[in-house]
């Protein structure tokens, strides 16, 4: 459908830039907007736009994808703690599959953390593993 070209290149376009960790806030720089403007025939969306209106899918999509990966097969888990340039907590969680095979690590999820002791990891544990 006409209507839908340009929500499939909004959603292209976030998927993109978030692959490529380039911060959406780049798409304010009026020469990177002019430049995705004259080569793609597109409009270029706000930067609140893509958070608002795209990201929600991607996560969703994600996940899916993590779980297809996965499947029912035994899991490893990984959790690690640690403190950022602000002296924030943040606690990441690591996932895999146990199997033969060499495969790729996933960061499942990684939040920041109030402090440190076991409540704050086993919540950070059972937070995880329900997106899961």
């Amino acid at each position: 459908c006409v209507g839908c070209v340009w929500w499939v290149f909004y959603t292209d376009l976030c998927f993109a830039l978030i692959r490529s960790d380039i911060l959406l806030f780049k798409l304010q720089n009026p020469d990177f907007k002019m430049f995705l403007e004259k080569y793609t025939g597109q409009n270029i969306p706000d930067e609140s736009t893509l958070p608002k209106n795209y990201i929600r899918n991607i996560y969703l999509e994600t996940l899916s994808s993590i779980r297809g990966e996965i499947q029912d097969g035994p899991i490893w888990v990984s959790i690690d703690e640690t403190i950022d340039v602000e002296r924030r907590y943040i606690g990441n969680v690591v996932i895999g599959k146990l199997c033969d095979e060499p495969i790729n690590s996933i960061l499942l999820n990684c939040e920041k953390l109030e402090k440190s002791n076991h409540q704050t990891i086993a919540n950070l544990f059972n937070d995880s593993m329900s997106l899961f």
